[in-house]
């Protein structure tokens, strides 16, 4: 679906198609919303479009640190963006807390390239051991914002979310018209279904939160928003 059709089907539900009250500036602004919306309600594992690796990312020789900031995708959501550290050509880093580094470290722990482990501080990934190493990085990356344009820039998940988002664009005006009432519940129907058939996993705990609240209250209106 393209992002003029996705436009088309919002105005439709909100029964607004010739933009009297959502002209088509406020539009983006829900479906965009929309999106970052699904992301939090739908298991980690289904949406894989915005999964990224990088490679060979050099740690400073000082502290074993790389500063996250600087990748040209972002994270999403993070440090709870980031699926894995590997050293590069080696093994996976084992992921600690900073009080468990320095514990480790008091400890006069050596770290070793069979078993390296990183913490988070900040924006930045500090890596051990660090000596010479480089790091693999494997994330999700924010997802690309839709914008009307000479060229739209586009919806960058799968079509198989497009109806979706248009749904769940119209949470806040479930009160305006039956159908986006009905659109929304759609939407949340889908969700709660994907994630019902999906195979358990390192799931998204919002989702299971989401579909539990749901499911004790049948009607949209009295979800929390």
């Amino acid at each position: 679906m393209t992002l003029n059709n996705m436009s088309g089907l919002l105005g439709d539900y909100l029964n607004d198609i010739k933009e009297k009250n959502f002209v088509s500036g406020v539009k983006i602004v829900l479906l965009n919303t929309a999106q970052d919306r699904l992301l939090t309600l739908i298991d980690r594992s289904l949406i894989t479009d915005l999964d990224l690796t990088v490679t060979a990312q050099a740690l400073s020789s000082t502290d074993g640190s790389f500063d996250l900031s600087g990748l040209t995708k972002k994270v999403y959501n993070g440090v709870q963006g980031i699926d894995g550290i590997r050293l590069t050509g080696g093994e996976f880093s084992g992921k600690i807390t900073f009080e468990e580094y320095k514990y480790l470290s008091n400890k006069g722990r050596t770290f070793q390239t069979d078993d390296p482990k990183h913490y988070f501080r900040g924006v930045y990934v500090f890596v051990n051991p660090y000596i010479g190493q480089t790091i693999d990085i494997y994330y999700r990356q924010v997802p690309t914002q839709m914008v009307f344009g000479t060229s739209n820039t586009e919806c960058g998940l799968n079509s198989c979310f497009h109806e979706i988002i248009v749904g769940l664009a119209c949470e806040s005006y479930v009160d305006l018209s039956p159908v986006a009432a009905r659109a929304y519940q759609n939407a949340i129907s889908k969700i709660q279904t994907m994630n019902s058939n999906n195979i358990p996993s390192e799931s998204n705990e919002n989702s299971k939160i989401y579909n539990q609240v749901y499911s004790s209250n049948s009607n949209a209106n009295f979800l929390s928003r």
